[in-house]
């Protein structure tokens, strides 16, 4: 019975874009990622205003939670074992029992208490893009068409929304309660947070797996191949690491207020709403922005 020392417990809400993180993450050569080989991959194609196109969404791995396959009944894991749990999550795993596993689930915004009180020495990785626009984010990177994982759970647009906005509060009560943040900018401070050792490898890996994740030009640059500053985390991220306790106290409402608008500016800049109109029509989006706003008034109540 694992104490959680070989665990990361990874979640953010549909849009937060924490496929990208983990997917990098799991290069890692402490990584067990013995997942991959049971789980298709999903991704898309978008091609921005600026006329860059990008391939968005990077869903590979297993993914848990109702209507995943695996992990059904995630969203209740107050009502199971420890001992349940872990037998369901070993499944996932050609091989469970070697190195550091990345276990992601939406659904573990609702127990992060249940995990970390059965799992006490267990990382957890916390992503977050805001609600709106993780709420459009989703929907640029396939929304409904998206073929893996599969999100039927949230069953339509304003349930999802309505989801995001209860997901994203449940996992930033937990963060404010142990005093994490957002503060994670590259891949050196991400893994010296989760207290893993930098893989000399690291950049080789990437290579060969063909994930478009760093800038081609980065690649060619041999000087730069094991400089993990330079590995952009594209996100807000933040890490409960229970062997790390951060002792200085931040404004924690403030900060993410901050956040917020940053991820609003940047989404502005790629033009995503420009996308969306463009992928989805006007009216699609006038019905997108007034569940947006109807949510936003529902939940400040």
């Amino acid at each position: 019975m694992t104490d959680g020392s070989d665990l990361i417990f990874a979640t953010g809400v549909p849009g937060s874009r924490w496929s990208r993180i983990l997917g990098i993450l799991s290069i890692h050569g402490n990584i067990n990622s013995t997942d991959k080989i049971k789980f298709p991959t999903y991704n898309t194609e978008v091609t921005f205003p600026n006329g860059k196109t990008k391939k968005v969404g990077m869903h590979s791995s297993a993914y848990f939670g109702p209507g995943t396959g695996i992990g059904e009944d995630f969203h209740l894991l107050k009502k199971t074992t420890k001992e349940a749990f872990l037998q369901e999550v070993s499944t996932a795993f050609q091989d469970f029992d070697s190195g550091i596993k990345i276990i992601k689930s939406h659904w573990f915004c609702y127990n992060l208490d249940w995990l970390k009180d059965n799992f006490p020495k267990a990382k957890f990785i916390f992503v977050y893009n805001g609600n709106e626009e993780a709420f459009k984010w989703w929907h640029l990177v396939g929304g409904w068409n998206i073929k893996f994982p599969n999100y039927s759970w949230y069953e339509n647009d304003e349930r999802l929304y309505e989801r995001i906005l209860i997901e994203n509060n449940l996992m930033l009560n937990f963060m404010k309660r142990h005093n994490v943040v957002f503060d994670i900018r590259n891949f050196r401070d991400f893994l010296g947070r989760l207290g893993m050792e930098e893989d000399p490898d690291f950049f080789k890996k990437l290579q060969e797996s063909s994930i478009e994740f760093v800038d081609k030009g980065l690649m060619r640059n041999r000087a730069l191949r094991r400089d993990y500053d330079n590995i952009d985390i594209g996100t807000w991220v933040g890490v409960y690491n229970p062997e790390q306790p951060i002792k200085d106290k931040k404004d924690f409402n403030e900060s993410v207020d901050h956040i917020n608008t940053k991820v609003e500016r940047k989404h502005k800049n790629m033009g995503v709403d420009e996308v969306l109109i463009t992928t989805y029509g006007q009216d699609w989006y006038n019905t997108i922005q007034n569940i947006i706003n109807s949510g936003d008034r529902t939940h400040e109540n």
